[in-house]
């Protein structure tokens, strides 16, 4: 019995040699990988956290012994790349992106001020129509068909529509 037991605790050992507990592989090898994070990234505090949020995702999955990760550091070291990866992918997404222009906001007298200045127009025009010759005049008070308007002006019925959008 005591001879199993050995054997437990000898291939026990194996495995921590081969692969390290996470508190070990994080004082070996962050600094590293802050470095390949700051590569990346272009900023310290972004790298950090790329790096924090990978020995993060590695202890979730894995728990603090490494059960079922053969090589740990390239484990982190391709977490650490697909992070820094996303992390770019975010960033030209916001680049890309460009915010609506703010409208013109109306003013809170707008409609006010823009019905008075709409009877203004309609009070000078009934000044106008005075001084207007009377087949204008007549136009301008009652609309009435094309061809009444063209005879109204002397012009020919064909040439009517294309002087007046001149």
């Amino acid at each position: 019995m005591r001879r199993h037991s050995t054997n437990i605790s000898c291939s026990a050992h194996r495995f921590e040699a081969i692969s390290p507990p996470l508190p070990d592989l994080y004082h070996q090898r962050r600094l590293d990988m802050v470095r390949l994070a700051m590569l990346l990234v272009d900023d310290l505090p972004t790298a950090e956290d790329v790096v924090q949020e990978a020995f993060t995702a590695l202890y979730r999955r894995h728990g603090v012994r490494l059960d079922g990760v053969n090589e740990p550091a390239a484990y982190l070291r391709t977490s650490v790349i697909n992070a820094a990866r996303s992390v770019l992918r975010r960033r030209r997404t916001l680049r890309a992106y460009v915010p609506e222009r703010a409208g013109h906001a109306a003013a809170a007298d707008e409609r006010i001020l823009a019905s008075e200045n709409h009877q203004q127009v309609l009070a000078a025009l009934g000044c106008l129509t005075g001084s207007i010759p009377a087949p204008w005049a007549r136009a301008i008070k009652q609309p009435s068909g094309l061809d009444r308007t063209s005879s109204m002006v002397m012009y020919p019925m064909t040439a009517w529509p294309s002087q007046t959008g001149r």
